[in-house]
């Protein structure tokens, strides 16, 4: 699967929403800048939100999956 951005750019991208994001917020004192910051505060939710999904997705699975295989070994004996 081909990967829109690569590791490297993601970090510079995200280095460079931060430095503007905490300029803006503290240096300048823009509402922008607290308009970013909560942005980044509803993505980084959102993030942990997905994360913690996957993971009790994929627990769950593998809870299903181990109930099948042991059911299809007791019915082959």
């Amino acid at each position: 699967m081909k990967t829109i951005l690569t590791r490297k750019s993601f970090w510079v991208i995200a280095f460079i929403y931060s430095i503007v994001v905490l300029s803006l917020k503290y240096i300048f004192h823009s509402p922008a800048g607290e308009f970013l910051i909560q942005i980044g505060y509803l993505a980084l939710f959102i993030g942990i939100v997905l994360f913690i999904g996957a993971n009790i997705k994929l627990i769950i699975s593998s809870i299903i999956n181990k109930k099948k295989g042991t059911s299809e070994k007791k019915e082959v004996r």
